[in-house]
């Protein structure tokens, strides 16, 4: 089972909750893409690499052993989330969340496909334990979403995304306000991102545009200052050989 998603759309949480709920012979401890192998002899494998969404299309569709949740966030968080590990740097952008959505959007339908909305899950997580077990009714529970923090133990690295070892925080559900700045940067350069808040959801008009009134656009340091379509480039070859390495194990 894999985990992917916009990077600070709650992977890393929805990681640690799974860990406690449910029954794996083994887990990543750090991050882990689809495309490197498991661990020997492990039959039910938990993983999670968040941009992996953007890649995963054709091997979901062939490989009848994968599943893979998806975890998707209100855009206006992701963009002005920092790391605790990196807090200089954001981490996402809109960019990235909306291709994650269109990567997203082809896949609902599948069965093996499950999405899940951080929102929900921090707010009512053992509602969202029991639609999964619903829906991938061959995992073990073993635990509770809920109480995920009793007994979980995550790395290091882990504790910095989460920003602690502690029950979900509905808090972060808004936390976009803390930041207007980024977001109105953000905004200059993505003017569909009203249009995609009401249709995903997250807001009923575009009344909410009142909060940056008088806000004066703060784009901030990304972690990365590769041009991105240098980067696409990159990954498309090097994703292309791992997509076809990984078909090849198939047969």
């Amino acid at each position: 089972m894999h985990i992917v998603g916009c990077e600070r759309s709650g992977t890393t949480l929805l990681l640690e909750m799974m860990t406690a709920g449910f029954a794996f012979d083994a887990r990543c401890e750090r991050e882990q893409s689809l495309f490197d192998p498991p661990p020997p002899g492990a039959r039910t494998f938990l993983s999670k690499k968040p941009l992996d969404i953007l890649r995963l299309d054709s091997i979901l569709r062939r490989d009848e052993n994968l599943f893979v949740l998806y975890t998707v966030r209100d855009p206006r968080s992701v963009v002005t989330s920092r790391h605790a590990g990196r807090p200089d740097h954001y981490l996402s952008d809109f960019g990235t969340w909306k291709a994650c959505e269109e990567a997203a959007d082809r896949l609902r339908e599948h069965a093996r496909f499950v999405s899940v909305r951080f929102e929900r899950l921090v707010e009512e997580p053992d509602r969202v334990q029991s639609e999964i077990a619903a829906r991938l009714s061959f995992l073990s529970p073993t635990g509770s979403f809920a109480r995920f923090h009793d007994t979980a133990a995550p790395t290091e690295t882990g504790v910095l995304a989460l920003g602690g070892v502690r029950p979900a925080q509905t808090d972060r559900i808004s936390a976009w306000h803390e930041d207007l700045g980024r977001l109105k940067a953000e905004l200059a350069g993505n003017p569909d991102l009203p249009r995609l808040l009401v249709e995903r959801g997250y807001e009923p008009d575009d009344a909410w545009l009142g909060a940056l009134d008088g806000v004066e656009p703060s784009a901030g340091p990304r972690r990365s200052r590769t041009p991105g379509w240098l980067r696409e480039i990159d990954r498309t070859l090097r994703y292309g050989w791992k997509t076809r390495r990984y078909l090849a194990r198939l047969r």
